[in-house]
């Protein structure tokens, strides 16, 4: 039994006092600091969970509740915690790695609090509450002083605790979102709980015009691409770059995907700027992607880990020089203009007379026909293939289920859920094997670019290109065992019931 309250700034202590009884006793007061962790995404407070550093008299403590009203559990740290592989072994890494996977944890608010620590006792001496009084200064430039108030009840005595939660209510007391500190101290930095996902959430209405829906479509995607600038710039993990490139990415199929819904001469100097953009951003993501890679083979090789740093090294300044590139491309005035041009066109509406004949178009019809269009076109696509593709044929493949995919993400609420949710599934079980197929060719490529520098290199790689070899083996291997489960999920993505699906949900708009 635990609870957190609020306190009105007006009670006083013999105002607690009187609503807890007189046994209410508070020992001295002592300085703590605490700073909240999360994702930038919010994966660990999304759903309840509060992570914290408490910092007090030079210790410091990670704190960890995993669900509203759970007991706090805690451990002792030294520095700093900003990755899964940072928390200490034990209960707190097993609960939080996984879900935090390789996003980095940000301070995402935090406050200086003058905590006094007591209890109430009975006529006895004996403890019925302990309880926390918490003066709390939230650190941002919103930020202000309140009081909280935390009891934990005796196990046995239900009849105290929830008499001394009906007392402090009765006060004003509130133990709602305006007694979480974590929710305190994000608004008191100008964010607040969930205020950033990756995760697309459109609200469209199937009557909608078409270009009206378009334009809030672009400008979410818009908002996504410059809330992962900043990140992107300070590399505080490889996820800010990726999703910058995805909305990027879905910027540019909604323009080619959702046609005459915009004057096509009015966008075509934006999607010069956005293919700019990609192009910009491209190398370093690559990059990324191939040094969480080495992580994996290095798992795997652990024999070869001292002859494959040379190579590691490489890749690392590689991604290095790729990382300035990106950082130089989106602190130039160039980027700056293409977002600020961008947000002013799509902001805005097309005079009537330049308006193109399916701007006005229901959205749920214009969506259903592209949606339709673009499944076929996929569909084809694969259906073509032949028993052993070329690697062209199936990128070719692997661009067309994205921008299906993008389509379905799109427009997914103007659907029944549980049918569109289906489809998704099917279709990214197709596109993972595609992605896989994509890296492994995308890296071996890397891997002979990198081979040929360490060969002409002065020193002695000769062990290193050894490794590099057996590397080689294992992307190929990967290669072929992709190859063989895309067979699988393209025969259930092409399959006849698969096609009756996408007939019966979009068909009418064909």
């Amino acid at each position: 039994m635990h609870t957190t309250i609020r306190i009105p700034d007006d009670v006083s202590e013999a105002d607690l006092q009187k609503a807890l009884g007189a046994q209410l006793s508070l020992g001295p007061a002592r300085s703590v600091r605490l700073t909240f962790l999360d994702s930038f995404d919010w994966i660990l407070s999304a759903d309840g969970a509060r992570l914290w550093r408490e910092s007090s008299g030079g210790r410091h403590q990670l704190c960890w509740v995993e669900r509203p009203a759970e007991p706090t559990y805690s451990v002792p740290i030294q520095g700093d915690v900003r990755w899964a592989a940072d928390l200490p072994q034990g209960h707190l890494r097993s609960r939080i790695a996984p879900h935090l996977g390789i996003r980095a944890l940000t301070e995402v608010g935090g406050c200086r609090i003058q905590r006094r620590r007591g209890g109430v006792r009975d006529g006895d001496g004996n403890n019925t509450l302990l309880v926390d009084l918490d003066r709390a200064e939230l650190l941002g430039p919103s930020g202000s002083t309140v009081t909280v108030i935390r009891l934990v009840g005796v196990p046995g005595l239900e009849r105290p605790f929830k008499k001394a939660v009906r007392k402090l209510t009765a006060l004003g007391g509130d133990a709602g979102e305006t007694a979480d500190l974590l929710e305190l101290a994000t608004a008191a930095q100008g964010r607040f709980i969930g205020d950033y996902s990756s995760k697309l959430r459109l609200s469209i209405k199937p009557d909608q015009p078409s270009d009206e829906a378009l334009r809030n479509i672009l400008l979410t995607l818009l908002k996504t691409l410059r809330a992962n600038v900043a990140g992107t710039i300070a590399d505080i993990d490889t996820e800010f770059l990726h999703d910058l490139r995805v909305a990027s990415r879905r910027t540019r199929s909604a323009l080619t995907q959702v046609k005459g819904v915009l004057p096509a001469e009015d966008i075509a100097p934006f999607m010069t700027e956005f293919k700019w953009l990609g192009t910009v951003t491209g190398p370093c993501r690559d990059l990324d992607v191939l040094l969480m890679e080495m992580e994996e083979y290095h798992d795997e090789l652990p024999e070869l880990a001292d002859a494959l740093k040379p190579l590691l090294r490489t890749i690392q300044d590689a991604r290095e020089e790729a990382y300035r590139e990106v950082c130089a491309g989106l602190r130039s005035r160039r980027f700056a203009s293409l977002v600020t041009d961008w947000e002013a066109y799509v902001a805005s509406e097309t005079p009537p007379d330049r308006r193109p004949d399916n701007a006005g178009v229901p959205i749920r019809e214009t969506a259903s026909g592209r949606i339709l269009k673009a499944y076929r076109r996929t569909l084809k696509r694969g259906g073509n293939l032949g028993d052993n593709p070329p690697a062209e044929a199936l990128h070719q493949l692997r661009i067309d289920a994205k921008k299906l995919r993008y389509l379905l993400e799109f427009f997914r609420n103007l659907y029944p859920k549980k049918e569109i949710d289906r489809l998704v599934r099917e279709l990214k079980a197709l596109q993972d094997v595609l992605g896989g197929l994509n890296d492994m060719e995308v890296q071996q490529d890397r891997l002979l670019g990198f081979a040929r520098d360490l060969s002409s290199a002065p020193e002695d790689h000769a062990a290193t290109l050894i490794a590099m070899g057996r590397l080689s083996a294992i992307m190929a291997d990967r290669q072929e065992a992709y190859r063989l489960e895309f067979a699988e999920r393209f025969e259930v993505f092409a399959h006849p019931k698969s096609q009756d699906r996408y007939r019966s949900l979009f068909g009418s708009g064909a």
